[in-house]
């Protein structure tokens, strides 16, 4: 693991502060970005999935283990384990990660594969079963033997289906593999920040496991390098008093970004020169390693097209070796506004004398022109402090939104906390509604 402390200050030009510091702050902005997930079940217990040690990210290098621990109720599971030996029904526990494990050609698995019964054959799985109303489920993984895990980002999913045959998940961790030989770069697509220190705050996922935004939405495009645990061989030569050295690094897009004829950059061209001016050359004085990004504003003329692009990334240590590449593919989605969209699924179930005129429900005016200051970064009157929904609306986290569990009646219980009916009362929000609502706070909840 990578020591933790505290961030310097940003100087006048690109700062030379912690990677550590940025890693401490990453943990704590990640609590909900990626959060293993929890959700009810009719016993009141939560179904909850993350790292053994806790948490929702972990890094390991390859050849450590990768603890992951579920814990899933008795009631309404009983099925997904053998009454008598405990052994797992694969069937039920879908297991999956988004990166290849292993050469798929040669016995590995291709992202999205299940892993379940292979973790079970190779003994990573175990059943704790003590008194009270959940089961606890380990997974022991080992990162290099049979199968050698790649290094850089990658997201393990878990799916769990109920007895009755309803499906849970999925729920996601992120995973940062450590190469053993080498140095290892992570590139990742981040919520932007509001000044020049990157977040560490992934976008979120959709469906297809993939960083999403919306059309024209901002965001930053960051790189973070990890030096070889061999060798220790830092990365001070990647930035020079000239700013980035592009035989260094390299970052490319596999598609224009915006049309080059109208400053847009071709497919293919090394935009690590961009990097460490809008946002900081952030440096672990304890290892070497590094963090730098770029951001993509709004209104950039080298703005991601809808579609899927593909950015990878490569670097090289002091000693000349290079990281395997790293790739992240971002999803551009046309962009869902409160406006246009939003806006009209709210004034039309949430008024009536209930979220508006002078005196709205809990303070909450949820009209045409007063909802955005009303919900956005505005605290839950339902939910304590501990609460993982303390936000009406939450940007880019739907499920730590209040709003959203509210009117999807995900509010009770479980690390919400919440209370109430579920809203709007007794006529609840179709799924399109509410899935308008969800694209909405994953593309930032933006007053538009």
């Amino acid at each position: 693991m990578l020591p933790r402390s505290n961030p310097r200050p940003r100087a006048a030009r690109p700062t030379v502060a912690s990677l550590a510091a940025f890693l401490l702050a990453l943990a704590f902005a990640c609590d909900s970005a990626f959060k293993g997930g929890t959700t009810t079940a009719g016993s009141g217990a939560s179904l909850t999935f993350e790292f053994g040690g806790g948490g929702s990210q972990s890094d390991a290098v390859q050849g450590d283990p990768v603890e992951l621990r579920l814990l899933v109720p008795r009631l309404g599971f009983a099925r997904m384990l053998d009454p008598t030996t405990l052994s797992i029904d694969p069937t039920r526990l879908e297991l999956t990660a988004d990166r290849a494990i292993g050469d798929p050609a040669q016995g590995g698995f291709a992202p999205g594969t299940s892993l379940t019964q292979f973790a079970i054959a190779q003994g990573w799985t175990s059943v704790l079963d003590p008194p009270g109303t959940v089961r606890e489920i380990d997974v022991a993984a080992d990162t290099a033997t049979p199968l050698l895990f790649p290094a850089g980002l990658m997201h393990l999913s878990l799916s769990v289906t109920d007895d009755v045959g309803r499906k849970f998940g999925p729920f996601v961790l992120e995973l940062t593999v450590i190469s053993a030989q080498r140095p290892t770069v992570v590139v990742r697509c981040e919520i932007p920040p509001a000044g020049t220190a990157p977040t560490g705050v992934s976008l979120p996922l959709d469906g297809d496991g993939r960083p999403l935004l919306g059309d024209r939405r901002p965001f930053a495009l960051t790189v973070t390098g990890i030096p070889n645990p061999t060798t220790g061989e830092p990365f001070t030569r990647v930035l020079g008093a000239g700013g980035i050295d592009p035989a260094r690094l390299v970052v490319t897009a596999d598609r224009d970004l915006g049309d080059p004829a109208k400053g847009g950059i071709l497919a293919g061209t090394n935009l690590a020169p961009s990097f460490a001016t809008d946002l900081d050359f952030v440096v672990d004085p304890v290892t070497g390693g590094f963090t730098t990004g770029m951001l993509f504003p709004a209104d950039a003329t080298f703005a991601a097209a809808l579609g899927t692009t593909t950015f990878t990334a490569t670097v090289l240590d002091d000693a000349d070796v290079p990281s395997d590449p790293q790739t992240v593919g971002l999803d551009v989605v046309p962009r869902t506004t409160l406006a246009a969209n939003v806006q009209p699924i709210l004034s039309g179930h949430c008024g009536f004398q209930c979220h508006d005129g002078d005196f709205p429900i809990l303070g909450m005016d949820l009209s045409d022109g007063k909802s955005f200051v009303h919900i956005v970064n505005v605290r839950a009157e339902e939910t304590p402090d501990d609460s993982c929904a303390t936000l009406r609306v939450a940007p880019y986290d739907a499920e730590a939104s209040y709003l959203f569990r509210k009117v999807s009646g995900t509010h009770l219980g479980d690390c919400a906390q919440g209370s109430g009916d579920q809203m709007p009362p007794g006529l609840p929000l179709g799924a399109e509604d509410r899935a308008t609502i969800e694209q909405w706070i994953l593309q930032g909840a933006f007053d538009d």
